[in-house]
């Protein structure tokens, strides 16, 4: 809402004008993509807490990706030359990193709540990670040479987000493949304990 009104140098005030929600869906996506993120989160809502058996989380599961790729496909990597495969490497990142850290998350939850996460479940987070993390990497790289234009990345502040991302990504594949060798030995992952 604020980016459009900024784009179209219109004070905050327009927004009291009579029709003004539709003149800001018709100026900008983004406000469409984000109020379909919000419908398709309901869904998400509604159909997880009304969902008994695993088939009834795939339609949820279907409209979460709607949800995540809306902004996304509708975001800055749709500007300039080249943005099919900006916007491709965006849409292949979002997958994979929703996936790989949403599992993640999930199995922090269910730690901190006391509970034990499954060695089976553990070693398929690390398979999705093996998948996963070269996906987010190796899109971020394309993203990064997409936003970067040929410019150095410490000549703007996006360039240093973009180093900073980097490392993080690359620090979080480093302890995974230290854990990885962790439960491969045996040493993590016991039926009774979680602790390594």
């Amino acid at each position: 809402m604020f980016e459009t009104l900024d784009a179209n140098g219109a004070p905050l005030t327009a927004l009291e004008a009579p029709q003004a929600f539709g003149w800001l869906f018709q100026l900008s996506y983004a406000p469409m993509a984000w109020t379909i993120s919000l419908a398709a989160a309901l869904i998400v809502l509604f159909g997880a807490f009304f969902a008994y058996r695993w088939t009834g989380l795939l339609i949820p599961l279907w409209v979460t990706t709607i949800a995540l790729l809306a902004p996304v496909v509708s975001g800055q990597v749709l500007v300039g030359p080249d943005h099919d495969v900006g916007g491709d490497a965006a849409v292949f990142q979002t997958l994979a990193a929703y996936s790989f850290f949403g599992a993640i998350l999930v199995a922090a939850i269910r730690v901190a709540s006391g509970r034990l996460v499954d060695p089976v479940t553990l070693r398929r987070m690390f398979l999705l990670g093996t998948v996963a993390l070269p996906v987010v990497i190796l899109s971020d790289v394309v993203i990064a040479a997409f936003k970067l234009a040929g410019s150095s990345p410490a000549a703007s502040l996006t360039g240093w987000l973009i180093l900073t991302g980097q490392i993080c990504l690359l620090v979080v594949a480093i302890v995974m493949v230290v854990a990885g060798s962790w439960v491969g030995r045996g040493t993590c992952v016991r039926s009774t304990s979680l602790a390594c």
